[in-house]
């Protein structure tokens, strides 16, 4: 009875340690379960790119729409689009012979690019590469031909023209039209924070609109081709008075045929250009000066 007993304890013992394992093995199986069903669909965006990295030969990067846009005489920008969210790159190489130039690289993962390339030689054909690449490392090139404009020497808009329309954004992100603001007369005084005639007058004319008051006038001011850090916290220091309007591209600087810099428009309520003064002011009576002829402070 001894040896059964104890035979029998033996065998129940190892049925248990057996069930026990079985738990413990299929709970692992669901937990494990449960992580993989999470992750994949916690990102799904990386479950994306996992399974085009899994099917080689079936997804490939593709460029398209690419467009030279904004051609002057230093700088152009190119736009494109790829097939896949990618990081973009933009490099020019003089087809006569040169140093290549390359832009600023955008790192983040897109379909929609756009790149500008900037300190380009006036008249000069170039040889443009657009480069593309895919957060699975596949890459991609297109090339283009573009030649950037012949600088000019003076403006060729003039008192009675019309003043080119544009809309751009001001350092406080609002979106301000020429064309919105018809009835007023507008002051335009195209800058660059590089230019130490520009921010000597930008003192000037600080001064002026605290005490020029008329519901008939309006300045603005345009900084033309900057956009970084150092330029807004420069402009952001010195507590203008009037919106601070971002030409990035130089798009509106180009159509109102800016040459020199601080160059001054004013605009009549019609939407013509009244007068030009394409050189410093020296002082604010001097800005006081120019405008009293046609508006006088209420």
């Amino acid at each position: 009875m001894c040896r059964m007993t104890i035979l029998f304890i033996v065998i129940l013992a190892i049925c248990v340690l057996s069930l026990t394992s079985c738990a413990t093995s299929v709970s692992q199986n669901k937990i494990n379960e449960k992580l993989l069903y999470s992750q994949a669909n916690d990102n799904n965006t990386a479950a994306n790119r996992s399974e085009i990295t899994s099917l080689p030969g079936t997804y490939k990067l593709e460029i398209s729409d690419v467009a030279v846009t904004n051609i002057q005489a230093n700088s152009l920008s190119v736009t494109w689009k790829t097939n896949l969210p990618s990081t973009s790159g933009l490099s020019a190489l003089p087809v006569n012979g040169g140093n290549a130039i390359g832009s600023w690289p955008d790192n983040r993962l897109v379909s929609e690019h756009k790149l500008i390339l900037k300190n380009l030689e006036p008249s000069t054909a170039y040889l443009l590469a657009v480069k593309s690449e895919d957060g699975s490392g596949n890459r991609a090139t297109f090339e283009t031909r573009s030649t950037t404009l012949s600088p000019r020497t003076s403006m060729l808009l003039a008192s009675g023209d019309l003043a080119p329309d544009f809309i751009l954004k001001s350092m406080t992100g609002d979106s301000i039209r020429l064309s919105d603001l018809q009835g007023k007369w507008v002051m335009i005084v195209f800058w660059m924070t590089r230019c130490d005639s520009c921010k000597q007058e930008i003192q000037y004319l600080n001064t002026f609109q605290g005490k020029f008051r008329s519901d008939n006038f309006i300045l603005l001011s345009i900084n033309v081709g900057e956009n970084d850090a150092y330029t807004t916290n420069l402009i952001a220091s010195q507590n203008l008075l009037f919106p601070v309007l971002l030409d990035e591209e130089k798009a509106v600087s180009e159509n109102y045929t800016v040459v020199h810099f601080p160059t001054l428009i004013l605009v009549d309520p019609i939407g013509n250009i009244s007068k030009v003064k394409d050189d410093i002011f020296n002082s604010e009576s001097e800005i006081y000066d120019f405008v009293r002829s046609v508006i006088l402070p209420e």
